[in-house]
């Protein structure tokens, strides 16, 4: 997955998609990837980061997000509407010694209208928001 050169360029991802996706439906669609966890063994294979979706409830069903026309390849996801200053990335060490990402998991899901949100505020691009197609109320992961 091209993760764009401030995310380290080209990655190797490795995730429990297939069930769920096609290859093609996979090719040149822009999904979004958490770049600074640690790379981890994964069916075998070191995967370098995790691709974001949206799971039903029974695990049934999952929908990648869908990132807004006209957002760039490596751009960072901001929270719609939060006022503090954005923090410099973690690096993945530091992530991993934090628990970080185990801290924030929990709050991610998409609201009744389909919106990603972390705590109730929009995970957004500067070309919008990031949605599921059908899956409301839903953890992201």
């Amino acid at each position: 997955i091209d993760c764009g050169a401030d995310a380290g360029g080209v990655r190797l991802v490795v995730s429990g998609l297939r069930p769920y996706y096609t290859l093609e439906q996979m090719h040149d669609r822009l999904v979004v990837v958490v770049c600074n966890l640690k790379e981890s063994k994964f069916q075998g294979v070191m995967s370098f980061g995790m691709v974001l979706a949206a799971k039903s409830a029974d695990g049934s069903k999952v929908e990648l997000l869908a990132v807004p026309e006209g957002s760039v390849v490596g751009e960072r996801v901001k929270l719609a509407g939060f006022e503090g200053a954005f923090p410099a990335g973690l690096t993945a060490a530091r992530m991993k010694k934090l628990k970080a990402w185990e801290a924030v998991a929990p709050d991610l899901r998409t609201d009744e209208a389909g919106v990603a949100c972390w705590k109730a505020l929009p995970l957004c691009t500067a070309a919008g928001t990031l949605t599921a197609d059908s899956l409301v109320s839903s953890p992201v992961s």
